[in-house]
């Protein structure tokens, strides 16, 4: 089938109730079109016909005059000769009754013709606003059919694009097939990359929280480091020609999140967050709709930002670090409103901008969504949402004046604390994720952990919980990692 063929523009639709929607005509537009003839008319017909009116009416009033005028002295002539002898007094009065007469006829004529004007113009009046209503009428029918075929032209050109883009795509894939059958060597390539990219996720998994601080760099750990370099140098000269969006997008996370672990270990050098935070980008770039990459990005550019020195964090890019961060994990919820990584992150940022109350919320809704969120996300982020928030909380107590309002403070860190420790017990069952409870709560209950200055009840209830025993399962020892700073952004 041709391109000609295949291109239907839209055909014209009867107007009228059984029209589609947008080609319908409405029921005024259909009024004024058919009244419009007869307002032509009428207006054609009544013009001249006010005019020949307008003159006799003037003609009529002339001649009246002089024939009123002729009476009156004919009146006065007779009454001169019918009454020869009358005084001057009462010839006074007969002139002045006469005239008095003829007034009053010339102001009936006026009024009559008055009245005439009237009329005669109010039907003008009447015939002029039906011109306008046609005219308008007519305005819409035309805007009306504009906007029909400026909508038939966009939906053609959608049409065309989409075509271009799926032959293109389709083009592209049968490119690399063809390739792939005709080189052997390209298969082999491609089984090669595939394989370093599951070394590279096995190395650096996305369940692993590359935010946490890790110890300094060593022989073993720059050896791991460099042969990831080399890895990568391999992978990414072959990917684009090898590899597809799912894989690409496999790569550059992995890649990312390799870098980041290599500036959290190492010096901290802007080189190695810079190819984090660009590698995450590239994956973005190959798959926009995916959260995890806009999450990811994100909290790269929240570890860069908490990297900064108190003088750099006020800088203008630094700031726009910031920014940068939480516009993209709000993408990252717009995508996946389940992500619970993205309201970990997002509510830091909040809390960073002396948005507390904004951080609150944003964590609560996230322990509200936890029939929804994924075992693996709840493993990694859900000890660190729900101390996170008990810390808020810690911090609203501290700001604080009133003691009912501490009070119920006080309660809401508990209920938070021990919520959070029934679900991974009897719930999610996870040791992994009671590690990272227990963790966090010591954490924050050393002297300078956020939950100083709460008053000693509440601390005690807060220590029962962290130092408890698991009823069902025991805690492995704790890593040799060193804790996280509170607050600390996760990948």
């Amino acid at each position: 089938m041709t391109e000609a063929e295949e291109i239907h523009l839209p055909a014209e639709q009867p107007t009228g109730a059984g029209a589609p929607e947008g080609q319908s005509v409405s029921w005024d537009l259909k009024v004024g079109s058919r009244a419009r003839r007869i307002f032509v008319i009428l207006a054609w017909i009544g013009i001249p016909l006010f005019a020949g009116i307008v003159t006799y009416t003037v003609w009529l009033n002339g001649r009246g005059s002089a024939f009123i005028e002729a009476s009156r002295d004919e009146m006065i002539m007779s009454n001169w000769r019918f009454n020869p002898s009358a005084g001057t007094s009462d010839l006074s009065k007969q002139i002045e009754a006469s005239v008095h007469q003829a007034i009053e006829r010339d102001e009936y004529l006026l009024d009559k013709l008055l009245l005439l004007v009237s009329v005669y113009s109010t039907i003008l009046s009447f015939l002029a606003l039906g011109t306008v209503i046609v005219s308008r009428q007519d305005a819409k029918e035309q805007l009306q059919k504009v906007r029909e075929d400026t909508r038939a032209l966009a939906e053609e050109s959608r049409q065309r694009i989409d075509k271009i883009r799926t032959e293109a795509k389709t083009e592209l894939k049968d490119l690399k097939e063809q390739i792939r059958a005709e080189f052997p060597i390209i298969s082999q390539l491609q089984r090669h990359v595939l394989d370093l990219i599951l070394e590279l996720e096995t190395k650096y998994p996305e369940e692993q929280n590359v935010a946490k601080r890790l110890p300094g760099s060593n022989w073993k750990t720059e050896v791991r480091q460099q042969q990831v370099l080399l890895d990568e140098l391999q992978i990414v000269a072959v990917s684009v020609i090898v590899l597809d969006e799912e894989h690409l997008l496999k790569l550059y996370l992995a890649l990312a999140r390799s870098y980041l672990v290599r500036y959290q270990t190492g010096s901290q050098t802007d080189d190695d967050a810079a190819r984090a935070y660009l590698y995450a980008d590239y994956a973005i770039r190959s798959s926009p709709n995916n959260a995890e990459a806009w999450r990811t990005k994100g909290v790269i550019a929240l570890i860069r930002f908490d990297a900064a020195d108190e003088a750099g964090k006020k800088t203008g890019e630094i700031q726009d670090l910031l920014r940068s961060a939480k516009r993209d994990l709000i993408e990252c919820l717009k995508i996946d409103p389940n992500d619970l990584g993205g309201y970990f992150n997002l509510a830091i940022i909040h809390d960073k901008d002396l948005n507390r109350s904004e951080a609150i919320r944003l964590s609560q809704e996230a322990l509200g969504r936890l029939d929804k969120i994924p075992r693996k996300s709840l493993e990694k982020f859900l000890p660190d949402v729900s101390v996170n928030l008990a810390c808020y909380l810690a911090d609203e107590f501290r700001d604080a004046s009133e003691t009912a309002k501490k009070d119920e403070l006080c309660k809401m860190i508990v209920d938070v604390c021990r919520e959070c420790r029934t679900y991974l017990r009897d719930v999610l069952k996870s040791n992994k994720a009671k590690e990272g409870y227990t963790e966090n709560m010591r954490r924050e209950l050393k002297e300078k952990g956020d939950f100083r200055g709460l008053p000693e009840e509440t601390h005690t209830a807060l220590e029962e919980l962290a130092g408890a025993p698991w009823s069902n399962g025991t805690i492995r020892s704790q890593q040799t990692a060193t804790p996280q700073p509170a607050g600390g952004a996760a990948v």
